[in-house]
């Protein structure tokens, strides 16, 4: 497996790629941007997806390895891919953790990140 503190903005950017390949973008809207945050202190989160920004912003740290980056960038193309106001209204109603849209966005890594993974890395 590869080693996480090799991984490179590039790397990200392929995962990306491999996003827009593999599980679409949305209609009318411009791909998102990447934010690549190497070594920082972990703050207890590993991506974001800025809405207003349109940019997905990873950070290296806290990731243990290439399969949990490929389920970080996966996860946060979820959020790219599903409609801000009804995501907003839904965090209000039902917190964070029990949003429908999160657990649909940690549902998506979970199915995919092992296949992003192979066959961006091996």
């Amino acid at each position: 497996m590869r080693n996480i503190n090799n991984i490179s903005r590039h790397d990200c950017i392929k995962i990306m790629q491999w996003c827009k390949t593999n599980l679409g973008t949305k209609n009318g809207k411009v791909t998102p941007a990447l934010k690549f945050e190497g070594k920082q202190k972990y703050e207890g989160w590993h991506g974001l997806y800025d809405w207003d920004d349109n940019t997905i912003i990873v950070r290296l740290d806290g990731h243990v390895d290439c399969i949990d980056l490929c389920d970080t960038i996966i996860h946060e193309w979820s959020h790219y891919l599903q409609p801000v106001r009804n995501f907003m209204n839904r965090d209000k109603k039902h917190g964070y953790r029990k949003n429908p849209y999160e657990k649909e966005a940690t549902r998506r890594a979970k199915v995919w990140r092992d296949i992003c993974y192979n066959e961006i890395f091996k």
